[in-house]
């Protein structure tokens, strides 16, 4: 098994780690950065930010390791923009159905997002071993702060439907209750 191979499932279980103390770092650390990154509630869209930012994460340390082994990895930005939002895309395809039907069933989630990361972990690394195309990485660099910004945006002002309603709270985003009806 070559290397990249061994760093792709190396990620696979990294991203998956990441997303659990991820989903309590703005509950332990209460502020406007740790919004933006992390759940402020316990919406379906809040929790899609576990996605983006331990993929976030792990591809700043894929970056590291990749320059450090010498491996034959290319176009790092669209790779983490594009499979992130792959990955949060094919989740929310999966799970929303099971969540209409069902409700939130914890080991079923847990297992969903193990299979999305999974398969954006393969796409990934089809992705980062395509020949580098330097300007479509400028195009992503560039995406990356405007990504993040929707993130907090929609943290401090959510659309008003179940996809950023916490049923728990009753609120939606950082802090707007639900008006009764």
């Amino acid at each position: 098994m070559t290397k990249e191979r061994k760093i792709k499932i190396i990620a696979i279980f990294a991203i998956f780690l990441l997303t659990f103390p991820f989903h309590f770092m703005y509950e332990w650390f209460p502020n406007k950065a740790t919004a933006i990154f992390f759940p402020v509630n316990e919406s379906i869209w809040e929790h899609m930010k576990l996605i983006f930012t331990a993929t976030a994460v792990w591809s700043i340390l894929e970056l590291l390791l990749i320059k450090k082994l010498q491996l034959h990895f290319h176009n790092i930005a669209s790779n983490f923009v594009i499979t992130s939002l792959f990955n949060i895309i094919l989740f929310l395809t999966l799970y929303l159905p099971i969540h209409h039907f069902f409700g939130e069933i914890l080991p079923v989630t847990l297992v969903l997002l193990f299979l999305t990361i999974t398969i954006s972990q393969i796409f990934s690394y089809f992705l980062l071993s395509r020949k580098e195309n330097k300007k479509i990485e400028l195009v992503f660099l560039i995406l990356i702060p405007l990504v993040i910004t929707g993130f907090g945006y929609l943290t401090y002002h959510p659309i008003k439907n179940d996809l950023f309603l916490d049923f728990q709270s009753q609120k939606y985003g950082i802090s707007t209750l639900v008006q009764e009806k």
